[in-house]
């Protein structure tokens, strides 16, 4: 009668675990509960759970209970190297259980595993792997301190089932966590994503499948004049006016596609609404997009309007050509380069007027200087010196380069270099130079 009543106890125990497993989504709680019914059963004794590491090179121990006046392991038993119980673990990860009466049952390779367990001061064990699927990811068990027991083959059915619920509900608790955890990701790309796609300076429009426009940014609306969204949502991409037959079958048929073009809204007339009236230099990326599964579900472009940089780029270049005019006509150099690396540029004037050849590079120059004169080169070089110390800003001075073709004879060449930049921990100590030819 009193095994039966011990075996529904037990069944009880399993029943429960279950219960509380369904009911509370505090798996820790739960766990230390099933513990606790171990730990009620069996007097004297500690109950508790390992888990391993990814590579499985320590385990440490997660849970713990103990009856009164049995000390507690928990802290003490934190990242406990697997080499240092060899035998212990070769058992648990083939996933066999280990039972012992009594720790004179260690076999004798299991020499470290009795020193460890005996100085805790335990009799009987009992341990059951924790599985999900076919890898061992831990283990629980059961020390007896105070006595010792023969452990039944009711006794380890009944421990192993409730080591399983464990696993389950773990693995339960962890799929979860994972998908908890995605969602909150998720949610945290889709504001990132929202942020970007609202602030980023660059024209974003969203495409389904077919090609209707389903959503546009900010700056896209400023590209094209557009006041309201309303007006442009629902348009088909592949009734632009602006995109030619080709353009469009190449959109069609490559994942990514990117093009220049003059974008003529006078051509847009009945496609939409815009307050633009003139024509924009455009720059369009446009990418399909794929969905985690590699289902095709749309197309997002990116549009950039060049027209400002295009002016800015042509006034530059209109700027250089009448400033290297200016400076052939005027035999007047510039150069800029960092002291540290020799690095930067120089127009050809100025190397004419350093004597040098106009395609050389600018190592090949500075602080060599073989046409200067060997007087005015030390002057040169003592300002370089002083420049990386930081003792001088600037240097004016008339300096003598011989005159190609001559052996003997100079042309004076007035030479301005000021310290731009004195940044030598960041390794940066610039320099620009004007030099002009006075002879």
């Amino acid at each position: 009668l009193r095994r039966v009543n011990d075996l529904l106890r037990r069944q009880n125990y399993i029943s429960q675990s279950l219960l509380r497993f369904l009911h509370d989504d505090d798996v820790d709680s739960c766990i230390m509960e099933i513990l606790n019914d171990v730990l009620s059963l069996y007097q004297g004794g500690r109950v508790y759970i390992f888990e391993y590491n990814e590579d499985y090179t320590h385990h440490s121990c997660t849970y713990e209970v103990v009856s009164e006046g049995v000390s507690k392991e928990k802290n003490k038993q934190q990242s406990i190297p697997v080499n240092e119980t060899r035998w212990w673990c070769e058992q648990i990860l083939s996933g066999k259980p280990i039972i012992l009466t009594s720790l004179k049952q260690l076999p004798e390779e299991a020499e470290d595993e009795y020193k460890f367990l005996d100085a805790q001061g335990i009799c009987s064990l009992m341990v059951a792997p924790l599985m999900a699927g076919d890898r061992v990811w831990g283990f629980m068990g059961i020390d007896l301190v105070e006595s010792y027991r023969e452990w039944s083959n009711e006794d380890f059915q009944w421990f192993s089932s409730l080591a399983n619920i464990i696993s389950i509900c773990v693995e339960l608790r962890k799929a979860k966590d994972e998908a908890i955890h995605e969602r909150q990701a998720l949610d945290r790309s889709e504001k990132l994503f929202r942020n970007i796609f609202t602030n980023i300076p660059a024209g974003v429009e969203i495409y389904d499948t077919n090609g209707i426009l389903v959503d546009i940014n900010n700056k896209n609306m400023e590209i094209f004049g557009i006041r309201d969204k309303a007006d442009v949502i629902g348009i088909n991409l592949f009734e632009n006016p602006n995109l030619s037959p080709q353009l469009i079958e190449r959109i069609r048929e490559q994942d990514v596609v990117d093009f220049r073009l003059d974008y003529e809204f006078g051509s847009i007339e009945g496609y939409y609404p815009s307050d633009r009236r003139n024509k924009i230099n455009l720059y369009t990326k446009v990418s399909k997009i794929y969905d985690s599964k590699g289902y095709f579900t749309g197309y997002a472009l990116i549009n950039i309007d060049n027209t400002e940089r295009i002016d800015a780029l042509s006034r530059i270049c209109d700027f250089e050509n009448f400033f290297l005019l200016i400076s052939d006509y005027a035999k007047v150099g510039y150069a800029k380069l960092n002291l540290l690396d020799k690095k930067g540029y120089a127009i050809k004037q100025w190397y004419k007027n350093m004597g040098e050849d106009e395609n050389a590079s600018l190592p090949e120059v500075v602080e060599v200087y073989g046409k200067m004169h060997p007087e005015d080169r030390k002057q040169m070089l003592d300002f370089f010196y002083k420049a990386r110390l930081g003792k001088v800003k600037d240097f004016k001075g008339e300096m003598r380069i011989l005159r190609p073709g001559t052996k003997d004879q100079w042309n004076w060449i007035r030479t301005n270099v000021v310290v731009n930049q004195f940044k030598p921990e960041n390794g940066v100590i610039e320099l620009i130079g004007i030099n002009y030819d006075i002879t």
